[in-house]
């Protein structure tokens, strides 16, 4: 694929992850890639444009729903553990 091909593919990328995400945000999944310095399998949001050049790249793909629910579950369990602590201090 040559710089010209890279792009177009990389606009049409963007193109369609901004109508499917108008948040401007989504979630990704690390692959395994030789290439990629990443854990395969790490869930991470990230922004449409930063999404769109690791999808067209090959190092991440789009996350699934059993990915964003434990995603959505693994932050309510921070959150949860946050207030416990703040709550703890704030009785000191």
């Amino acid at each position: 694929m040559n710089v010209q091909q890279y792009y177009a593919v990389l606009r049409t990328t963007q193109a369609d992850l901004r109508q499917k995400f108008p948040q401007g945000f989504c979630l990704v999944t690390s692959v395994d890639s030789l290439d990629a310095n990443s854990t395969p399998g790490t869930v991470s949001e990230v922004s449409v444009p930063m999404a769109a050049h690791w999808i067209v790249k090959g190092s991440h793909r789009l996350a699934t729903e059993q990915e964003l629910q434990a995603f959505a579950e693994g932050l309510e369990a921070t959150r949860a553990r946050l207030r416990a602590v703040s709550l703890e201090e704030n009785r000191k």
